[in-house]
């Protein structure tokens, strides 16, 4: 089950840090399977917010790790017709004490909406349909090649909506609305426009809208590669806990996503 994340503006709509989010809380509470991709090369690498500090919860120490090349090994492998699963497998990463997996992002000179390298995450969505329970996505924010063919072919789009940002659009397509959900990032009471605001405005269901809160200790976690161990801390607060409102509004965006790509078994 392949799920896009996409905003058409950078740096305001958290997508980056909404995926990473709900991916780790989509891994420790549910033990699926999750493989995160980024082919966002503007935004912070995946690989330096799981490695960030070392300590324990880091990505498995062993000499193969350092050989891997990530998305510029798939996507040379793709221009030569040869990406298969071992590939894929051999270039993903496992974050240790979970089920998560990540691959590291390009750092080649080849260009994320290049056609060869749209052609090869194009393929790399369709193999990872065999490999990983659910695959999450970081997308260019914008209007690009790569954003577009990828939010076509995917099972579920995730619009980040951000309430303090002007220009703020949707997509257009019905086929992609259909499969939307959203996602409001950065959320706090002092938002400029309130939940029912946006969803009237946007014209969307209630039903179909997630809250990311903006929490400055998330932000921090991120920051410091602890992304993993803060949501493992945090993921059964209580309600007088200082980040009970970020995780308990996480589970829901979660199930939201979740429920849309019709995933099963999960909690209420």
């Amino acid at each position: 089950m392949n799920i896009a994340f996409w905003s058409n503006v950078s740096g305001r709509s958290a997508t980056s840090g909404n995926m990473l989010a709900v991916g780790v809380m989509t891994s420790v509470l549910y033990s699926l399977n999750t493989v995160m991709v980024q082919t966002d090369v503007r935004s912070k690498p995946i690989e330096e917010i799981f490695e960030g500090r070392r300590n324990d919860y880091l990505v498995h120490e062993d000499y193969r790790f350092y050989n891997r090349k990530g998305m510029d090994e798939i996507i040379d492998r793709s221009k030569l017709d040869l990406l298969n699963r071992e590939t894929i497998e051999t270039n993903m990463v496992n974050v240790k004490q979970t089920s998560l997996y990540y691959i590291p992002t390009a750092r080649g000179d080849m260009e994320s909406d290049s056609i060869d390298s749209v052609k090869a995450y194009e393929k790399l969505m369709e193999l990872l349909n065999d490999i990983g329970d659910v695959n999450l996505w970081d997308l260019s924010n914008g209007s690009c090649f790569s954003s577009a063919a990828l939010m076509e072919k995917c099972d579920v789009a995730v619009i980040n909506l951000c309430p303090d940002t002007v220009n703020i659009e949707i997509p257009k397509d019905e086929k992609i609305l259909k499969k939307s959900v959203f996602l409001i990032g950065r959320y706090d009471g002092y938002s400029k426009k309130s939940i029912k605001q946006i969803c009237r405005e946007y014209g969307i269901s209630m039903e179909d809208v997630g809250v990311i809160p903006y929490n400055i200790r998330y932000q921090d976690a991120i920051y410091d590669g602890r992304v993993v161990p803060f949501i493992m801390k945090n993921i059964f607060s209580k309600k007088q806990d200082a980040n009970f409102y970020f995780i308990n509004s996480l589970f829901k965006a979660t199930n939201i996503i979740l429920k849309k790509a019709e995933v099963k078994g999960l909690e209420e």
